[in-house]
Parts: C-alpha cells; structure tokens; sequence
C-alpha cells in the first residue's frame, strides 16, 4: 500500500464525473469525524510530477469536503482495488 500526504486542491478530479458536490450531510461528517480512511486516487508520474486523480463520485465528494473545509493535507493511496471503492 503506497500512501501520501497531498493538499486536496492538488487532487485532480476526473472531468467525466461531472460537476461533483460534497452535500452538508458529507461535510458535517467529515467536520465531526475528520479522515478516517485514505482517498483511493490513481498516481501518473509525468516528468517531475505526481498527478494524483480520483474517477470515483464518492471519492470525488470527500475531495470535495476537504475543500471546503479548508484542509492542507489529507491522505491518498495509489495501490487499490475496485473491491476497495
């Protein structure tokens, strides 16, 4: 399992989910309970960059939550499968 610390704003969420919004219901949960498992994004290295995209609406909505709930840093993990979602 690889893991990593990323700012939510550098999660890339993928364009073919649409507009994605993390309801009050989400938000209050993630405000009272914080992170409590990692966001499962794909990791393509391009150059000397990691893009770190998420192609699943609920993880896309989490995403979401952590914006706006102002978070610098949540956890991702790269090594997962579709059983994982």
């Amino acid at each position: 399992m690889t893991q990593y610390y990323v700012n939510p704003q550098d999660v890339e969420i993928d364009p073919a989910l649409g507009r994605v919004y993390a309801g009050r219901r989400l938000r209050a949960i993630i405000d009272r309970d914080g992170q409590i498992v990692p966001v499962l994004v794909h990791r393509e290295v391009i150059g000397d960059d990691v893009l770190f995209t998420v192609s699943d609406r609920m993880q896309a909505e989490r995403v979401d939550a952590f914006r706006i709930a102002g978070w610098p840093t949540i956890l991702v993990e790269d090594e997962w499968t579709e059983d994982d979602l």
